[in-house]
């Protein structure tokens, strides 16, 4: 079960009643629509016995999707923002942790088929053991875990120390990588 967790943005269509909140612990996109009462709504089973109808969008394109990361290094990590172009055919997420912005088609009638196209770099990627890489890597592993956490600026510590993140959460330096 995937449960739709830390929204961190929304944007609407300017055409109809149905918009996209990027889900930052999930590394996804979820449809969000207003009903009649202009109510929002992502959809999901009114019982046991109903399937639902949440469409979450992954932000990884065709190709990486398919691919083996067993190192959850393939983008669209963290998704903190989205903006839809002006004919509502695109959305453009930022991606936090990647350091990327993943275009995903939103055109058409059928939500079911609304994916990523593309991720496009913003900035290149911190090198690996670099005070940058370790707020990188502490940054990815906060976020795995479904914590709310953050570098505080940067973490200006050195391998083998115990940072505190905002929330009170502890991030273990070491050779090995982050860890509570």
């Amino acid at each position: 079960m995937l449960f739709n967790t830390n929204p961190f943005a929304i944007a609407f269509k300017r055409s109809s009643a149905e918009g996209f909140a990027v889900l930052a612990a999930t590394d996804r996109v979820v449809r969000v629509t207003l009903n009649g009462q202009r109510v929002p709504t992502i959809n999901p089973p009114l019982n046991a016995n109903d399937a639902g109808n949440i469409i979450r969008i992954e932000l990884k394109d065709p190709v990486e999707i398919l691919r083996p990361d067993p190192n959850d290094t393939i983008g669209g990590k963290n998704p903190r923002g989205i903006v839809l172009n002006s004919t509502d055919t695109r959305a453009y997420v930022m991606d936090f942790v990647s350091r990327d912005v993943a275009v995903v088609d939103i055109s058409g009638a059928d939500p079911t088929q609304y994916k990523t196209l593309v991720r496009m770099p913003s900035a290149a990627l911190p090198a690996a053991g670099s005070q940058s890489g370790d707020c990188s890597a502490g940054e990815a592993a906060v976020q795995q875990r479904h914590w709310a956490g953050g570098c505080a600026g940067q973490l200006q510590a050195a391998s083998g120390t115990a940072v505190r993140l905002r929330l009170g959460h502890v991030l273990q330096l070491s050779s090995a990588g982050p860890h509570r």
